[in-house]
């Protein structure tokens, strides 16, 4: 049988009227308590202790949550760069670390665990939701694209067969005419992609006032719509993985199992608001979008609670939660969350950082620091396996 509502237990435990905490009476919480049934007995003290995890992990989840999505906008104020300050970089690349570690160290193992326990385990079921599930990622981010980008007609396309628009497609060679030797591919791009830092996307070496002005506001739209795409991702990912994870640990009634998982969503949760907090400032810049960054970020704190409320309904519902249908449900749930984890670490996070562009412009102590943040949060949250 599944938990009774909680305030049921409650009325047991300090019973009915001023008897409750801080004073409150039956009305406290309504109909729920008062429509208690007449053979309705005492919940088990392991039952009442795993309610009670669940209820108070809610709110201190929730509370996670919101410290970690506005911790970005109170650093990019005293940071010299605002949000494209080196450190808060770091420190987003920390909880790309823990959230690599979530998905293949804990969220991972505990599908196969589900799986197995299912009795299905002839198969490697989690790695294959796992794969079709970042494939579902790539195809929504692929749509998205082409959604706020365009795409050019078939006839166009079959024109735009330059590799980059500072590459001669004969020779492959870039077009330089006052150049002795030619520079192999991978030079010329990296001087490419400096100038288009500076002229948009007009060719490298023009140097017309103009045209580099056209082309900086083309570039700053560029990359306003590139951010917008990174929030779009990993706002969807991130939802997604919160309500699912929010809805196994509602669904818990193992103590330890429930302690467990409460340490490992309180552990990731807040580095996944930072890491989304930064998103959306690189999306729009700081002081504008508003609206579009608040929406984002509360659904994303709310996300994690409304899976556990969910959870908590759903283990109320069913006579038993060790049916082969509930273990292949969750098992397949945790999978997805997995696969959709593994895709925006490394697909939409560590790209940011990891690329010549970007090594180029920051020197020998900070790439460092940057691959030892990455390092360190995927080994801090790995050793959380140990006790979780």
């Amino acid at each position: 049988m599944g938990s009774p509502p909680v305030a049921w237990i409650v009325e047991e435990i300090w019973g009915p009227g001023p008897g409750w905490p801080c004073g409150r009476g039956v009305d406290t919480f309504g109909v729920a308590a008062a429509n208690k049934p007449q053979n309705w007995e005492r919940p088990s003290e392991a039952m009442e202790e795993s309610l009670v995890i669940r209820v108070v992990g809610l709110f201190a989840i929730l509370l996670i949550g919101i410290v970690g999505v506005t911790l970005p906008f109170i650093l990019s104020k005293y940071t010299p760069n605002g949000v494209y300050d080196w450190r808060i970089h770091a420190a987003a690349l920390f909880g790309a670390g823990v959230l690599a570690s979530a998905s293949l160290v804990h969220l991972f193992q505990d599908a196969v665990e589900g799986f197995q326990d299912a009795g299905e385990d002839g198969y490697p079921y989690t790695g294959l939701v796992v794969l079709f599930s970042a494939l579902l990622m790539l195809g929504i981010e692929t749509i998205a694209t082409m959604t706020l980008y365009g795409t050019a007609s078939a006839a166009d396309a079959e024109r735009n067969i330059k590799p980059h628009a500072c590459m001669d497609v004969e020779t492959s060679h870039p077009i330089d005419e006052h150049a002795d030797v030619p520079r192999s591919s991978s030079e010329n791009l990296l001087e490419c992609t400096k100038s288009v830092s500076v002229a948009g996307d007009e060719k490298c070496g023009d140097t017309d006032e103009g045209k580099a002005s056209v082309g900086s506001r083309d570039s700053t739209e560029k990359k306003e719509k590139k951010g917008l795409l990174s929030l779009v991702i990993l706002s969807f990912a991130l939802y997604i993985h919160s309500v699912i994870l929010g809805f196994s640990f509602g669904a818990q009634t193992d103590d330890s199992a429930t302690v467990g998982l409460l340490i490992a969503i309180v552990a990731h949760k807040g580095f996944a608001g930072f890491a989304l907090g930064v998103s959306a400032l690189e999306a729009f810049g700081e002081g504008r979008g508003m609206k579009a960054k608040l929406l984002s970020l509360c659904v994303f704190v709310i996300a994690t609670p409304v899976g556990i409320a969910a959870g908590i309904g759903y283990e109320e519902s069913v006579s038993d939660t060790n049916t082969r249908s509930y273990q292949l449900t969750t098992s397949t749930l945790t999978a997805i969350s997995s696969g959709m984890l593994l895709y925006i670490v490394f697909m939409e996070m560590l790209p940011k950082t990891f690329n010549v562009d970007f090594i180029s412009k920051h020197s020998t102590f900070q790439n460092l620091v940057f691959l030892s943040m990455l390092v360190l949060g995927a080994a801090l949250m790995s050793m959380l396996a140990i006790w979780t």
